[in-house]
């Protein structure tokens, strides 16, 4: 149990109420919303009470929900343009005025999120503490690198203004430094903390006889080979270069099939690629799924074939769980993906290498499962060399800084 010095009884950790806030939650399952999702659940572990605010994406949609332990509150027009954007911050702003006493501390998930300067200007008039975490998107070809762009001026002014920032990466780190942060108030909080999914073989079987019951086109026989892409049905996710590097292996491989799940523009567009080859019946769009566990279950090999797609939560678990995967190179690598060879990766935007990989993988999956299982315990390894002090998912150190001062003593400070 997490325990706060100076506290009594009655001001113990489960008398703690946090309210967070995201742009996306559940039921969206990207990288993101996932990783905020397993953060939450290990939060609540610990006693704390979490509240979550987040944009109505659509009006069928409850305004108040419970996700596990969660109270999610969901706010009237979502910031779809520039004038939704600001009657969402209206919004948000009518209900801080009337709710943000009862809770102790706020976590600005996304810094860069729609509704961070109202709840930071609203935590400036109450004299609430509040947390903002900032990450560099190695998305972006033009940190392929290694490098970084500059953040906005607004950024780095809500960065300023916060009790703390919250970063994962010494990347993220070192650019807030450089942009005249003081590291007094930088916290480097781990995202490899997540929990690994029971990949048995009767676990696997029910997983891919649970999704062939949901859904016809979904069922699959024992002896054919499923890819699937996790992530969203957009460029971001280099879904074209999925595509072109699995279509000819396709006609050589009867038993193979590949599932790109996810919702995007670009949805028709794929699909008639698709359909013009004949491929729509074997390479499936089959959407969202609010729980991802039974699809990573079910797949034999998963592909993030974008740098920096599913570093936050997908690869992170697909690792720990030893999912074979495939993940492109870059400068930098080795800061998301500890200990992991060139046998896990292809070269970035080569739909070629990607093709070789797969293939090789068919040829021989035993020997890429092989790999996944020495990543996973390089991955656990590094885990249990991280001083975990503080944060309740226990996954934050402050001392590092070498401020003389524990993440405990900084967490006390922050709420005290």
């Amino acid at each position: 149990m997490l325990r706060l010095s100076g506290y009594n009884k009655s001001d113990s950790p489960r008398g703690r109420h946090i309210l967070f806030v995201a742009d996306r939650y559940w039921p969206f399952t990207s990288d993101a919303t996932l990783r905020l999702q397993s953060q939450l659940r290990l939060w609540n572990q610990r006693g704390w009470r979490t509240t979550l605010i987040t944009p109505r994406w659509h009006r069928t949609w409850a305004t108040q929900i419970h996700v596990e332990n969660t109270s999610v509150i969901r706010l009237d027009h979502p910031p779809t343009d520039s004038l939704r954007s600001s009657r969402y911050r209206r919004s948000v702003s009518q209900w801080l005025s009337k709710n943000l006493i009862q809770y102790d501390a706020i976590w600005c998930d996304d810094v860069q999120g729609k509704a961070t300067e109202s709840f930071a200007a609203a935590a400036k008039s109450t004299g609430k503490p509040w947390v903002a975490r900032f990450e560099l998107d190695t998305n972006e070809r033009t940190n392929a690198s290694g490098g970084s762009s500059r953040p906005s001026d607004t950024t780095l002014q809500l960065c300023a203004q916060a009790s703390a920032v919250v970063v994962s990466t010494a990347s993220a780190h070192q650019c807030l430094i450089q942009h005249g942060m003081s590291g007094q108030n930088i916290v480097r909080q781990s995202d490899w903390r997540v929990a690994s999914l029971d990949r048995s073989t009767s676990a696997r079987t029910a997983a891919r006889h649970a999704l062939g019951t949901i859904n016809a086109e979904l069922a699959l026989k024992p002896q054919e080979k499923l890819i699937v892409v996790p992530g969203e049905l957009s460029e971001r996710w280099a879904i074209s270069l999925v595509l072109d590097a699995v279509a000819p292996l396709l006609d050589r491989h009867p038993n193979l099939h590949v599932w790109l799940h996810g919702e995007g523009s670009r949805r028709e567009r794929y699909y008639e690629w698709l359909k013009e080859r004949s491929l729509h019946r074997i390479v499936l769009m089959p959407g969202i799924f609010s729980c991802l566990e039974p699809l990573l279950q079910a797949a034999d090999l998963c592909l993030f074939p974008a740098i920096g797609c599913g570093r936050y939560w997908l690869l992170p678990t697909c690792l720990v769980s030893e999912i074979p995967l495939l993940t492109p190179q870059f400068a930098g690598l080795e800061q998301y993906l500890p200990g992991v060879g060139s046998a896990l990766t292809f070269q970035s935007g080569c739909h070629q290498d990607l093709q070789s990989k797969i293939g090789d993988w068919l040829k021989n999956p035993a020997e890429l499962q092989l790999t996944a299982r020495k990543a996973s315990g390089a991955i656990r390894s590094l885990e249990q060399t991280i001083s975990t002090a503080a944060l309740p998912d226990d996954s934050l150190d402050y001392r590092e800084k070498g401020h003389g001062e524990s993440a405990q003593q900084f967490w006390d400070r922050l709420l005290l």
